[in-house]
């Protein structure tokens, strides 16, 4: 199954303002024509991209996390997190993977790349890590608390579908795959092969 991009996105135009920057988001806005000839103000968040693995052992255990965060509900998630200014996805994710759960990929795929509002300029990159072995003890950021989990791949197919589980990106292709046999075959193939 090849890495596709799904994108709702034209990038933010170059004559773009930014009126506002804060840690994560910028604001920009820009004057845009419309089908009439008038124009309108238009308005587009950015922040960081961010990348997250299905992480699976050697024993097809998928690896899921439960997180506290201060600002958040506890909620299941991919391993993953924020891609530094200057890091690509590839690297982001793998030093998530390590510093979430101490674990490392010994191969792994990009599946897709997902842009999931025509309103923000975020881009949400999805790995597949094979045999994933742990290497060192995780080191966390003070504001996470996290516990990994290993699951089979029905459990995993199950948890995704829960409300409190935050990539949904992943719950949508899964529940595709579900009600499609073509797909599922797919998706196993790309898990398990």
């Amino acid at each position: 199954m090849p890495s596709k991009v799904i994108s709702l996105n034209y990038p933010i135009p170059a004559e773009a303002t930014c009126i506002a920057k804060g840690k994560f988001f910028e604001i920009y806005q820009w004057p845009q024509k419309l089908y009439d000839g008038s124009t309108a103000i238009f308005e587009r968040v950015k922040r960081p991209d961010t990348a997250s693995m299905i992480a699976i052992t050697p024993d097809k255990k998928f690896l899921v996390t439960e997180q506290e965060q201060p600002s958040h509900k506890p909620f299941w998630g991919l391993l993953g997190g924020v891609v530094d200014p200057g890091e690509q996805p590839e690297d982001a994710v793998k030093r998530e993977l390590l510093e979430e759960s101490g674990y490392q990929a010994k191969q792994w795929k990009k599946w897709f790349a997902l842009q999931p509002s025509s309103r923000i300029e975020w881009t949400i990159h999805t790995f597949v890590g094979f045999d994933v072995e742990k290497i060192q003890e995780p080191h966390t950021e003070p504001g996470e608390k996290i516990a990994i989990h290993a699951l089979t791949f029905d459990e995993f197919v199950e948890l995704v579908q829960q409300d409190d589980f935050r990539d949904q990106e992943v719950c949508l292709e899964l529940l595709k795959a579900k009600v499609n046999p073509a797909k599922m075959a797919k998706l196993q193939q790309l898990f398990f092969e």
